[in-house]
């Protein structure tokens, strides 16, 4: 289970940047994703940043620079 999200910006929106552009808001990415690996159904993340790569809050993959992709643990099956 996956959702991709725009990169949030330094003046309040999000999207249509890359982790390379100045508007590039890391900081509010960093809360975003230390608050989803929290969570205990959290997964993987995948961004193409190199300081939150470094900082062990996600993964590089092709096609990555301009959204963040965060996959979430199945929810477990419960049988009645």
């Amino acid at each position: 289970m996956a959702s991709d999200i725009r990169l949030p910006r330094k003046d309040g929106n999000v999207g249509g940047i890359t982790v390379d552009d100045q508007a590039f808001d890391r900081a509010a990415m960093r809360a975003l994703i230390q608050a989803f690996r929290a969570q205990p159904e959290a997964s993987r993340v995948f961004l193409n940043d190199e300081k939150l790569i470094q900082e062990g809050l996600c993964q590089s993959v092709t096609g990555h620079d301009n959204h963040a992709h965060f996959e979430i643990k199945p929810p477990q099956r419960v049988m009645p």
